[in-house]
Protein backbone atom coordinates (compact mmCIF):
# COMPACT_ATOMS: atom_id res chain seq x y z
CA UNK A 1 0.00 0.00 0.00
CA UNK A 2 0.96 3.63 -0.39
CA UNK A 3 0.02 6.63 1.79
CA UNK A 4 -0.13 9.85 -0.24
CA UNK A 5 -0.35 13.34 1.24
CA UNK A 6 -0.89 16.50 -0.79
CA UNK A 7 -1.06 20.01 0.67
CA UNK A 8 -1.56 23.10 -1.48
CA UNK A 9 0.20 26.19 -0.13
CA UNK A 10 -0.66 29.80 -0.80
CA UNK A 11 -4.00 30.74 0.70
CA UNK A 12 -4.21 33.01 3.77
CA UNK A 13 -4.25 30.14 6.27
CA UNK A 14 -1.74 27.80 4.59
CA UNK A 15 1.49 29.72 3.95
CA UNK A 16 3.94 29.16 6.78
CA UNK A 17 5.77 26.19 8.27
CA UNK A 18 3.60 26.59 11.37
CA UNK A 19 0.44 26.32 9.23
CA UNK A 20 1.73 23.07 7.69
CA UNK A 21 2.94 21.70 11.05
CA UNK A 22 -0.46 22.34 12.64
CA UNK A 23 -2.18 20.54 9.77
CA UNK A 24 0.23 17.59 10.00
CA UNK A 25 -0.35 17.28 13.75
CA UNK A 26 -4.08 17.13 13.08
CA UNK A 27 -3.57 14.43 10.46
CA UNK A 28 -1.55 12.37 12.95
CA UNK A 29 -4.31 12.63 15.53
CA UNK A 30 -6.99 11.65 13.02
CA UNK A 31 -5.40 8.47 11.65
CA UNK A 32 -6.74 5.18 12.93
CA UNK A 33 -5.46 1.63 12.58
CA UNK A 34 -5.75 -0.33 10.50
CA UNK A 35 -5.24 1.83 7.42
CA UNK A 36 -6.78 0.25 4.34
CA UNK A 37 -6.62 0.88 0.63
CA UNK A 38 -9.33 3.39 -0.23
CA UNK A 39 -9.10 5.33 3.04
CA UNK A 40 -8.90 9.08 2.44
CA UNK A 41 -9.62 12.44 4.02
CA UNK A 42 -9.79 15.93 2.58
CA UNK A 43 -7.62 18.40 4.48
CA UNK A 44 -8.88 21.81 5.58
CA UNK A 45 -7.06 24.88 6.88
CA UNK A 46 -8.14 26.72 10.02
CA UNK A 47 -10.65 28.74 7.93
CA UNK A 48 -12.32 25.59 6.61
CA UNK A 49 -10.91 25.79 3.09
CA UNK A 50 -9.90 22.52 1.43
CA UNK A 51 -6.10 22.60 1.02
CA UNK A 52 -5.29 19.00 0.23
CA UNK A 53 -5.95 15.35 0.84
CA UNK A 54 -4.40 12.16 2.19
CA UNK A 55 -5.26 8.75 0.82
CA UNK A 56 -4.20 5.13 1.03
CA UNK A 57 -3.77 3.26 -2.24
CA UNK A 58 -2.67 -0.16 -3.39
CA UNK A 59 0.85 -0.22 -4.82
CA UNK A 60 4.26 0.81 -3.61
CA UNK A 61 5.59 4.24 -2.78
CA UNK A 62 8.57 5.83 -4.45
CA UNK A 63 10.94 7.12 -1.79
CA UNK A 64 12.49 10.52 -2.46
CA UNK A 65 16.08 11.11 -1.34
CA UNK A 66 16.30 12.65 2.13
CA UNK A 67 17.66 16.14 2.73
CA UNK A 68 18.91 14.94 6.10
CA UNK A 69 22.49 13.83 6.46
CA UNK A 70 23.65 12.73 9.91
CA UNK A 71 27.42 12.63 10.40
CA UNK A 72 29.35 9.41 10.95
CA UNK A 73 31.00 10.55 14.22
CA UNK A 74 29.38 11.51 17.56
CA UNK A 75 27.44 14.73 16.88
CA UNK A 76 27.51 16.39 20.33
CA UNK A 77 28.02 20.12 19.84
CA UNK A 78 26.81 20.23 16.24
CA UNK A 79 24.31 22.90 15.21
CA UNK A 80 21.33 21.26 13.52
CA UNK A 81 17.86 21.88 12.18
CA UNK A 82 15.24 19.53 13.61
CA UNK A 83 12.50 17.84 11.59
CA UNK A 84 10.18 20.72 12.48
CA UNK A 85 12.71 23.26 11.18
CA UNK A 86 13.74 24.52 14.61
CA UNK A 87 17.43 25.40 15.05
CA UNK A 88 19.34 23.83 17.92
CA UNK A 89 22.51 22.13 19.15
CA UNK A 90 23.02 18.43 19.85
CA UNK A 91 23.70 17.98 23.59
CA UNK A 92 23.47 14.21 23.88
CA UNK A 93 23.82 11.25 21.52
CA UNK A 94 22.37 7.77 22.06
CA UNK A 95 23.85 5.27 19.62
CA UNK A 96 21.29 2.88 18.10
CA UNK A 97 19.14 2.38 21.24
CA UNK A 98 16.81 -0.22 19.72
CA UNK A 99 19.12 -1.99 17.28
CA UNK A 100 17.53 -0.65 14.09
CA UNK A 101 20.63 1.26 12.95
CA UNK A 102 19.31 4.71 13.88
CA UNK A 103 20.77 6.99 16.54
CA UNK A 104 18.86 9.34 18.85
CA UNK A 105 19.96 12.93 19.43
CA UNK A 106 18.88 15.21 22.26
CA UNK A 107 18.73 18.69 20.77
CA UNK A 108 18.69 21.90 22.85
CA UNK A 109 16.51 24.30 20.90
CA UNK A 110 17.37 27.96 20.40
CA UNK A 111 14.56 30.17 21.76
CA UNK A 112 11.84 27.55 21.53
CA UNK A 113 9.44 25.56 23.65
CA UNK A 114 9.98 22.87 24.70
CA UNK A 115 13.64 23.74 25.41
CA UNK A 116 14.83 20.28 24.29
CA UNK A 117 13.60 17.61 21.92
CA UNK A 118 14.65 14.05 21.18
CA UNK A 119 15.01 13.35 17.45
CA UNK A 120 16.09 10.38 15.38
CA UNK A 121 19.40 11.40 13.82
CA UNK A 122 18.12 10.85 10.29
CA UNK A 123 15.39 13.45 10.93
CA UNK A 124 17.90 16.22 11.67
CA UNK A 125 19.78 18.31 9.13
CA UNK A 126 23.34 19.20 10.15
CA UNK A 127 23.94 22.85 9.28
CA UNK A 128 26.67 23.40 6.65
CA UNK A 129 30.36 23.79 7.41
CA UNK A 130 30.53 21.56 10.49
CA UNK A 131 31.33 18.10 9.12
CA UNK A 132 33.18 16.75 6.10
Amino acid sequence: MKFTLEIELGNDAMQTADDVATLLQGIGLSLADPLAAGDYRNLRDRNGNTVGRWQVEEGTAKVAPSRFSPPESPPVGLDVETSSGAPGRVVEWVEDPDGDGRDLWVVALADAEPPMVVEWADNCHVLPGQVD
